[in-house]
């Protein structure tokens, strides 16, 4: 569970400028449209797209085929 953790906390970390810049720029958007709303919902597509961001980096691996090979049940990284 520690190794997972690590790992999405490495891929985050070299996104997380742009993420940040991305942040700011929604930030001030709705500061100018004075509408909380538009931040909100524009947090929540983001943080969509950081999920989104790990899984096609774990595709890319093919973290999915190895993981098939070690002696942990499918139910056990379904839950991790």
């Amino acid at each position: 569970m520690s190794g997972l953790l690590v790992k999405e906390f490495s891929v985050l970390k070299r996104y997380g400028r742009q993420y940040v810049i991305l942040f700011i720029f929604f930030a001030a958007f709705s500061f100018y449209l004075k509408s909380p709303t538009y931040m909100q919902s524009m947090l929540t597509m983001v943080l969509a797209m950081l999920t989104f961001t790990g899984m096609t980096y774990d595709h890319m691996a093919g973290w999915d085929k190895y993981v098939l090979t070690m002696p942990v049940e499918r139910k056990t990284v379904v839950l991790s």
